[in-house]
This record gives structure tokens, C-alpha cells and sequence, in this order.
């Protein structure tokens, strides 16, 4: 079960950012394209869709430039007396359990720019069974690369840190911000100090692949219950009607429809299965939970493959 201070973290900066994940561990930093299954607050990377040469990132990535951002939840900062000359002291009170600090700056979101296109590649890689593909499997389309980030997370209520500086500063101050100097100690309670790192990734985006019925669904708004057969279960389906053969790339035509909506076309022994997939961002039980469970499909495998002639 996740811990309390993580869910809360998590569901916060959720909110927070619009549907962004915390990178809260300094073992973990995703990469754009990498790919697993979420369990209890982090993703456990199965790899890397460009490294392991399954579908091309580069060509696709775009930047976007974000300037210094500040994030909390349930803390507070006091400034010393004389806070705004030089040696500068404060304190950061941490009010309740999970509460936190998510400072960084000088940071650009790094993400896939032909959404479209990538995952139109994906899906057919999927479904013929080039890449090995379980369905509690999620892919990282938005990274937040930052120059500088500090994060700190209270694992009790009342902690309590004393941050001290070189530089001058005042109560609004940027915990990223490196000419300070900032030093941090915690004076009480447990807190999870991720301070001072250069070169991070504290936040990112993933979305999931859904199997929808065409024509049944959009591509933006709130995730809806899935309505139809799993990835696996499709590409179980397809195997079994050509006798137990793999689907060759021919047999697979998949068209863009939106930004993270295709429309896919299997040619199965002369007969046509259609259906949508969408690419569906991810919710913070998703992210929270042991692993991803697929909602039981509303309809069996044979009725949702309606076979056109």
C-alpha cells in the first residue's frame, strides 16, 4: 500500500500541475519514452521505447521553456530577522503529514511533439507483437527538465527544517535558486531531503493506451472506463483468427484521428476488425495504486471485433 505522505504528494502535485507525476525519489528520473507499470507513487521502468530501437523519440521532441516554479502544500516559511541581508536564516514548517516543498528552476518541458505519429508507430509495433507489450504498461510523453530542483517531503506532521543562506533573500524565496548557497537541516520530524540537485527531472507526464470502440470517444476531457477488450486481449483475438500467426505490418492500417486518438484497421483473412485507441493520461489512482488494473471490458472480445467484408 502507498504511504500516506506519498499519496497525498502525489495527488497534490497532480492538481498542482495538470495531471503532472512527481519524480519525489533521487534514484529515479524518467526519460521521455520510457515505458512500465506504475505501483505506489513511481513508475518501474520497463525501458526505454528509443533505446531498445522499437519507436523513434528524436525526430518528434519538442521543448517548451517554463521559467522557476514553486509548489507546496501545507507549509510554512519564515523568514529570520534581517532575512534580506547577507547569511540570511529560515525556517519551513511542515504542517501535516505529506506535506512538501517542490521548488525548481530554469527548467523547459521536454515532450514528444508529433504525439499523432508516435503513437500511430506504437500501436502497430504493439499489435504486432514487435514490442512485448503488458496492458498495465503506461508511456512518458512529458518530461520537466530542470537546472536546479530541491524537494523536500515531511513524512510526520510538525517536522521542521532550518535552511540557512550566503545570500540575500526574503520569505518568497526559490529553494532551487543556487546563488544562495542554501543549506538545509531538519531540526524535527522525518523529512525526505532531495536538496540542491542540478540537471533533474522532477515531474513528468505518462499516458495508457485504451482500446475504445470507434467513434465512441474523445481524446480530451477526464478518462472514461475503458469499454472494450484490453491491448493484449486484442492482439491474443487477431492471433487466434490467422491460426495462430503473428499480424504482419501490411495487416495493420492505423490513422491519426486527434493528438492521442488513432483509428486502427486489422486485415484478418479477408475480413476487417476497426477500433480506436486512445491515449489516456494517466489518474492519480493509477499512480498510487499497486499496478494499473484494466476495468473489465463492457463487452466480450468476439462482439467488439465487428469483422466488416
Amino acid at each position: 500500500m502507498t504511504s500516506r505522505f506519498i499519496n497525498k504528494l502525489q495527488r497534490e502535485i497532480f492538481e498542482m500541475t495538470g495531471g503532472y507525476i512527481a519524480t519525489w525519489l533521487p534514484d529515479f528520473s524518467p526519460f521521455l519514452g520510457d515505458y512500465g507499470t506504475l505501483a505506489r507513487g513511481r513508475l518501474l521502468t520497463e525501458g526505454n521505447l528509443e533505446e531498445l530501437d522499437y519507436v523513434s523519440i528524436g525526430d518528434n521532441a519538442g521543448m517548451a521553456a517554463m521559467t522557476s516554479f514553486k509548489f507546496s502544500h501545507d507549509v510554512t516559511i519564515s523568514a529570520d530577522a534581517g532575512a534580506e541581508s547577507l547569511g540570511a536564516g529560515f525556517s519551513v514548517a511542515f504542517n501535516s503529514e505529506g506535506s512538501f516543498l517542490y521548488h525548481f528552476q530554469n527548467a523547459k518541458m521536454h515532450r514528444i511533439k508529433n504525439k499523432g505519429q508516435f503513437f500511430q508507430e506504437l500501436a502497430t509495433k504493439i499489435l504486432t507483437g514487435e514490442i512485448p507489450w503488458d496492458d498495465s504498461f503506461v508511456v512518458v510523453d512529458e518530461v520537466v527538465l530542470a537546472e536546479q530542483s530541491t524537494i523536500l517531503v515531511s513524512k510526520t506532521s510538525g517536522s521542521n527544517v532550518r535552511v540557512s543562506a550566503s545570500g540575500s533573500s526574503n520569505a518568497k524565496v526559490n529553494f532551487a535558486d543556487p546563488s544562495l548557497n542554501l543549506a538545509f537541516a531538519t531540526s524535527k520530524g522525518t523529512i525526505f531531503d532531495y536538496s540542491g540537485h542540478v540537471d533533474s527531472r522532477p515531474l513528468y507526464h505518462a499516458v495508457k493506451p485504451t482500446i475504445k470502440p470507434r467513434g465512441a470517444v474523445e481524446s480530451d476531457g477526464p478518462p472514461r472506463r475503458p469499454t472494450g477488450p484490453t491491448f493484449g486481449q486484442i492482439y491474443k483475438g487477431a492471433k487466434k483468427l490467422l491460426s495462430g500467426r503473428e499480424l504482419e505490418p501490411h495487416e495493420i492500417e492505423i490513422e491519426v484521428l486527434e493528438k492521442n486518438l488513432v483509428d486502427a484497421k486489422l486485415l484478418l483473412n479477408g475480413r476487417v476488425a476497426r477500433f480506436n485507441i486512445a491515449f489516456e493520461e494517466v489518474t492519480p489512482n493509477q499512480v498510487l495504486a499497486d499496478y494499473i488494473k484494466d476495468d473489465e471490458a463492457a463487452l466480450p472480445i468476439e462482439q467488439f471485433l465487428v469483422m466488416e467484408t
